[in-house]
């Protein structure tokens, strides 16, 4: 009876030790997956770092936006210009995406080449 209680025990121990690794390589998983979405674009390469940060800000508060298919829209900088392409549902996206992407430091102009489906 004992023997058995013990094994119990061991093997319980080993499920929670399985049971966190697994959550752990999970989280791992999840957030590059997450973080690999606001990558800048491969075609991106020579974007200088302040460029990038600033890509990555702009997409950020488009996809947070609760007016803004943010998902649906491209962003390219460069020197401080930014260019706006892709399809969203109305007009009142189109604008409010130009809002957030001229309200962000270090924007120039905006290009704002956002069509309406």
């Amino acid at each position: 009876m004992k023997c058995d209680r013990m094994r119990n025990q061991k093997y319980k121990g080993r499920m929670k030790t399985t049971m966190l690794i697994m959550t752990y390589s999970l989280l791992i998983v999840c957030f590059e997956l997450g973080c690999a979405s606001l990558q800048p674009k491969a075609g991106n390469t020579d974007l200088t770092k302040k460029e990038q940060v600033l890509e990555i800000k702009i997409m950020d508060d488009l996809r947070q936006s609760p007016h803004v298919a943010g998902h649906a829209i491209t962003v390219s900088v460069k020197d401080g210009h930014v260019q706006l392409s892709g399809l969203v549902e109305s007009r009142l996206q189109v604008e409010q995406a130009e809002i957030i992407a001229r309200n962000q430091l270090g924007v120039e102009t905006v290009k704002n080449d956002i069509r309406i489906r």
